[in-house]
């Protein structure tokens, strides 16, 4: 479940080489996409929708310990909606050799929607020339095991500089659905006037499980902000427990 705020396997997988590195020069920009998803057989073909994971707007930075951030937007531009979804950011020189790497798994990423990243880089160098983004996923299956639970809505949202730097979100996840929600996972992106990725960040709603019809309070830091960012968006997702 997502909420935009504006303030004044089967496997797909994409690779994208992008060049957003600490070096002058124009990297080299290149784009390839494997689908590996098995046609299905049938007397009469019935078109199935596919999940389409492509790497979206991102950026980096690095914190108050000097660790390194890339934050970014994973797009599902299929008509299915996608779960599982691996993102591994590797960061490489000017021979071709990795250097620094980071992943992330997403729970759910729905059809034509998007999920934030927020991805640390261990053994990060100081410069790069490209970074490479692999992105992998499964088509999404509510009756599958561990299946994600997406029957979740973010009210009351309100943000305000934190007490030891970052902007905070304040608000509160509610379970519309009829089924318990445990581990409530929340992650939201923000953009500047341009449309551009500044930061991300997630949490944990505060209560471990949500009972249908009820809710939890949730904050979330901005760790790279100092200020309210022109815009936002929150996104929730749990897994379930019977």
């Amino acid at each position: 479940m997502k909420k935009t705020i504006s303030l004044p396997l089967i496997a797909f997988a994409v690779t994208a080489l992008a060049g957003l590195a600490c070096s002058a020069l124009t990297p080299r920009v290149t784009t390839e996409v494997i689908s590996t998803t098995a046609p299905v057989l049938s007397a009469s073909p019935t078109p199935k929708s596919q999940i389409n994971l492509e790497a979206g707007n991102y950026t980096n930075y690095r914190d108050s310990i000097d660790s390194l951030w890339f934050v970014g937007e994973v797009l599902n531009t299929g008509e299915a909606s996608a779960q599982n979804v691996q993102v591994v950011i590797s960061l490489i020189d000017d021979n071709g050799s990795v250097i620094g790497t980071g992943s992330e798994t997403l729970l759910y990423v729905g059809a034509n929607g998007k999920f934030p990243y927020k991805i640390l880089i261990f053994n990060a160098p100081s410069e790069w020339s490209e970074v490479k983004i692999q992105i992998q996923g499964e088509s999404y299956s509510e009756n599958a095991l561990f299946a994600p639970y997406i029957k979740l809505q973010i009210d009351n949202v309100s943000g305000k500089p934190g007490d030891f730097g970052g902007y905070n979100l304040t608000g509160v996840v509610k379970n519309t659905g009829d089924k318990t929600a445990s581990l409530v996972y929340i992650s939201a992106i923000a953009y500047d006037e341009q449309g551009q990725v500044i930061d991300a960040g997630w949490t944990f709603a505060t209560l471990d499980q949500i009972a249908p019809g009820s809710d939890s309070p949730f904050t979330l830091d901005f760790s790279n902000l100092k200020n309210a960012p022109a815009s936002y968006e929150i996104f929730s997702v749990s897994s379930l427990s019977e």
